[in-house]
């Protein structure tokens, strides 16, 4: 009669083990180095974690990961008029790095969409100042080069 009782106890005790390590195999969060995280309390943003392990409160605490390595955004060719009414046809490169993770992450619906406007409304403003021939003289200054950070070497067409 005292056999039943003492595996019913082993059984809660297996169950209370259990369900306390799935609770802290989903309260720890890995962080690349690459990334920061964002800590969410209920909803509402807490702190900001670097990179590594976090331990966070299960069922109350959720973390959002940010990327914040160096991105390339290639703007499609478009078609601007110059000073002197002449159509030249216009790309572009952004290289960008988020530096504030909570704004970008709270603030912008769609970062790379902002970015690719603001860039099109700048070159369609600045063609209005030149002229095709200052664009064609200028095509020499103003070839690609890379952030000197890459330690690459590229040679511009």
């Amino acid at each position: 009669m005292n056999n039943p009782a003492i595996r019913l106890d082993v059984v809660l005790l297996a169950v209370f083990l259990f369900i306390a390590l799935v609770m802290v195999a989903r309260s720890a969060r890995i962080i690349s180095q690459y990334e920061k995280g964002l800590v969410m309390r209920l909803g509402k943003y807490r702190s900001t974690v670097d990179s590594g392990l976090t331990f966070l409160v299960p069922m109350i605490e959720s973390v959002i990961k940010v990327d914040m390595r160096e991105r390339v955004i290639k703007v499609d060719p478009q078609e601007v008029i110059t000073k002197d009414n002449v159509m030249v046809t216009v790309d572009a490169v952004i290289y960008y790095r988020i530096s504030d993770p909570v704004n970008y992450a709270f603030n912008f619906a769609n970062a790379t969409n902002l970015l690719q406007h603001l860039l099109d409304n700048a070159l369609n403003y600045a063609s209005c100042r030149f002229t095709a021939d200052d664009a064609l003289r200028s095509r020499c200054r103003t070839s690609p080069t890379p952030p000197p950070r890459w330690r690459r070497r590229t040679c511009a067409t």
